[in-house]
């Protein structure tokens, strides 16, 4: 979400609404919000993030490890999940250990059973090391392809269930990011 929608009063209201208006659980919604935005909230935000928790509204950190700041959000906000920058990712891209302050983070989001992702994957290495560390999901262009559009709409069209036999794994080639579950 961006800042402009995160300072409108109404938003969180806006948001339960429209989940409600689909039928959609508003449980099964999250939304992602920058780190560095969480940083820099102005009071609307803050009220709207507290309003987010208290309606059960789930809120997911993008671009997290980020700052300095990252260890104590963990601890201060209630939160669905947080999503490694890829940053941190690409400066560990030959590693087989990532860093210490990653495994550090990763370690106290699983403590608070916050789930964790990894956004920038380019390598097997990578995708093992962030398992090891409790990360269960990942991006990137070590991961598998991106779906057609196509193939995507067939998907929700026959209610199929998705399955990674449609896609390719990465073996040493660039492909489009992707979640992988």
């Amino acid at each position: 979400i961006t800042a402009k929608q995160f300072n409108t009063p109404t938003f969180p209201a806006r948001i339960r609404a429209l989940c409600a208006e689909f039928g959609l659980p508003h449980q099964a919604v999250a939304l992602e919000i920058h780190e560095g935005m969480l940083l820099h909230m102005s009071p609307q935000q803050l009220r709207n993030f507290e309003a987010f928790d208290s309606m059960g509204l789930a809120m997911t950190i993008d671009g997290f490890g980020s700052t300095a700041q990252s260890h104590s959000l963990l601890r201060q906000w209630s939160l669905a999940g947080v999503k490694f920058d890829k940053r941190l990712m690409a400066q560990t891209a030959d590693a087989h250990v990532l860093s210490a302050r990653m495994q550090e983070l990763a370690r106290v989001a699983l403590v608070r059973r916050i789930p964790i992702a990894a956004e920038g994957l380019s390598s097997v290495a990578q995708e093992r090391a962030m398992k090891l560390m409790g990360c269960r999901l990942g991006q990137g262009s070590g991961t598998y392809q991106s779906l057609s559009a196509h193939t995507l709409d067939a998907i929700f069209k026959q209610n199929v269930d998705v399955s990674l036999s449609m896609t390719q794994p990465w073996r040493d080639q660039q492909t489009s990011a992707t979640v992988a579950f």
